[in-house]
């Protein structure tokens, strides 16, 4: 393992403990690894295969795959929030539900009543907005960003 990612790995174990604490319903989830890999992903702004290996071995140890940290949003969620389809996809596809509402306020952005669906859709328009204004120099990581966030949308409103 690269020593960036394990830096990268080690801040994500950091988040993971904020949100989840000390609660022994948390922590269940959290040792298992489900949402380890998925925050390692969101922190690195992108999809590895790394971490869809360990959300593979969670679920294969008994992580309930729509299980919720401590802001009560669930692994797919996270997928939606960091523009993963391919971890959307593997997670729909062993069960997660897209029904699922965020029921806490938490941070700046008031998510509450939001699923994963909404998230998705939610950064697709923020992105598209962003791209109008962008420097040029910009635009083409905004397109490509724009395109990880459209085949989401496409994805979960099947």
């Amino acid at each position: 393992m690269p020593a960036h990612r394990n830096g990268t790995l080690e801040f994500a174990k950091i988040v993971a403990a904020l949100f989840f604490g000390d609660s022994p319903q948390y922590r269940h989830h959290f040792c298992d690894g489900l949402f380890l890999g998925l925050m390692a992903s969101v922190y690195q702004g992108k999809e590895s295969d790394d971490d869809l290996a360990g959300i593979r071995k969670a679920l294969a140890k008994g992580a309930d795959i729509n299980c919720r940290d401590l802001l009560t949003w669930t692994p797919l969620m996270y997928a939606a929030y960091g523009g993963f389809p391919k971890i959307a996809r593997f997670l729909i596809e062993n069960g997660a539900r897209q029904d699922l509402e965020i029921t806490e306020r938490g941070g700046l952005q008031n998510w509450k009543g939001y699923t994963a669906p909404k998230i998705a859709a939610y950064y697709l328009q923020k992105n598209k907005d962003l791209l109008g204004i962008c420097k040029p120099e910009r635009r083409e990581e905004y397109t490509r960003t724009i395109a990880k966030y459209q085949e989401l949308v496409d994805m979960l409103q099947r």
